[in-house]
């Protein structure tokens, strides 16, 4: 059987990017290049915020479509002295010049992985492709001006722009904050969440890789801007007992007032976790299922019991999932 497509996919071995390349050999069809910090096999090359975009250019040989996925994220316990600027370097300034490059080599799509933050911390009704940006922090507003780039480039050449701005994205071996957030759990830590009755939408990394799937080939994606998510939304009580139960464990919470959570949040310097926490943001994906007949793979429940007890045999190695009493 021949090859379709050459996919070049930066952050090759990270979360979302380790998932996406495994998903596109699963399926059948692409030639897939891994664009890593440390190349070790063959089918990997080096990418870095320090190439030049004639040193990108020299890696796009044949592409048909880049997944551009490497990124410096978000960061809740930042230890940079100058973390806009390591921002602005790797999220905007090395988007720009990986797309340049791409769209000289004649790159055909380049699909750019951003953030829902690009859009707002929170919401009261949900995200939409048409609202008005509201970037807030480092890291979302180095996201939207990468943004701008991208479709300054598009603007200026053949090659078609696909970006996607995500919610937090799960999924088996997920790290980072959500890893944390199984650790609570799993360490039967009482949380004073009780109370919150928010509504979050969250995105399974298996539905991720089922829309870029479907991003790369299918010609009404060119030059849309997609919110994407699993359709459902969960409060954070929710999403806690559902880990929990995946686990094989349960959630401690307990009431408390939720302004005074954030308030007491606010006072320990974590009002941002308080706001993920407490917080409302939902995504409306009808433009996802009516541009492109999208609808995710994997129910939100299956995918975080998935999640969770992919955490317990990680860290149980060949032991059953507990049941507390």
């Amino acid at each position: 059987m021949s090859l379709e497509r050459k996919v070049l996919i930066t952050g090759a071995n990270g979360f979302i990017g380790g998932h996406l390349r495994a998903g596109l050999l699963r399926e059948g069809g692409y030639q897939v290049v891994a664009g890593v910090r440390q190349p070790v096999n063959d089918d990997e090359i080096l990418v870095s915020e320090d190439l030049s975009v004639e040193q990108w250019g020299e890696r796009l040989h044949a592409v048909d479509t880049v997944v551009h996925a490497a990124a410096r994220a978000h960061v809740l316990q930042e230890r940079e002295t100058d973390p806009k600027h390591l921002y602005n370097q790797i999220n905007i300034e090395m988007t720009r010049a990986f797309a340049l490059a791409a769209s000289l080599a004649g790159v055909r799509r380049f699909i750019f992985i951003s953030s829902i933050g690009v859009n707002g911390v929170t919401n009261t009704a949900p995200f939409k492709e048409t609202d008005r940006p509201a970037p807030s922090g480092a890291y979302a507003c180095s996201k939207y001006h990468a943004e701008q780039a991208l479709w300054e480039i598009a603007a200026s050449s053949a090659m078609e722009i696909v970006i996607l701005r995500l919610p937090l994205v799960y999924g088996p071996g997920v790290k980072a904050n959500f890893h944390a957030m199984l650790r609570w759990i799993d360490s039967h830590i009482p949380l004073p969440l009780g109370s919150v009755r928010n509504k979050r939408s969250l995105l399974g990394v298996d539905n991720l890789v089922s829309f870029i799937e479907l991003a790369v080939r299918h010609p009404a994606a060119a030059n849309q801007l997609f919110l994407l998510a699993d359709g459902e939304d969960l409060s954070t009580p929710e999403l806690l007992n559902t880990l929990a139960d995946g686990l094989g464990s349960r959630s401690l919470l307990f009431p408390c007032p939720q302004r005074l959570l954030v308030l007491a949040a606010q006072m320990v310097g974590k009002g941002a976790l308080a706001t993920k926490l407490c917080g409302s943001l939902q995504i409306d994906i009808s433009k996802a299922r009516n541009l492109l007949g999208w609808l995710p793979i994997k129910p939100l429940k299956e995918g975080l019991s998935n999640t969770a007890q992919a955490y317990r045999w990680a860290n149980d190695g060949d032991k059953k999932p507990r049941r507390q009493a």
